[in-house]
């Protein structure tokens, strides 16, 4: 799977400002886009990127390759170049900027998959679902006597022998 090298720079004046990796280019927009609109962990890109709301910045592919590893390395070497103009918003100089340490192990993949943007997005999701309103109807439903026939029907589920034994 090829991993990209992005940047993302001012629309007006063309100027550098967030150089990153990713494996899925317009997931990592979105990702941005969402940290500036609900709070992220930079606050000076989220504050840049939200000024440039609803479009935004523009990113650039700077360039595709192979593996995460070299991806990381074109990343650092980018974030270097850039950071001499004193316009980069990057804080950490390292692989990902996330704060999250370059891991090939899989519980380090699945955390940094959940990432805070995920996480925020998810939550925003879920409260504009689920309205006060809507939690008092679906409470309501759920009178005594639906909760002992759901309750007895779980009961009537058959479960294998090595579900019951864990």
């Amino acid at each position: 799977m090829p991993h990209f090298v992005y940047y993302l720079s001012d629309p007006l004046t063309q100027a550098v400002r967030w150089v990153g990796a990713t494996a899925n280019p317009s997931q990592r927009f979105w990702e941005h886009k969402i940290a500036a609109r609900y709070g992220g962990t930079n606050k000076e890109l989220n504050e840049w990127f939200a000024s440039l709301l609803p479009d935004g910045p523009v990113m650039s592919i700077a360039c595709a390759l192979e593996t995460r590893t070299e991806a990381e390395r074109v990343e650092t070497h980018m974030i270097g170049i850039y950071r001499r103009t004193g316009q980069l918003l990057n804080k950490a100089t390292g692989p990902g900027n996330t704060g999250v340490a370059s891991t090939s192990s899989k519980k380090a993949r699945q955390s940094a998959w959940w990432t805070t943007s995920r996480r925020l997005a998810s939550s925003i999701a879920l409260s504009k679902v689920w309205t006060d309103e809507r939690r008092a109807k679906a409470s309501a439903q759920w009178t005594v006597e639906r909760r002992a026939a759901h309750a007895a029907a779980i009961r009537k589920i058959r479960v294998s022998k090595y579900w019951k034994s864990r």
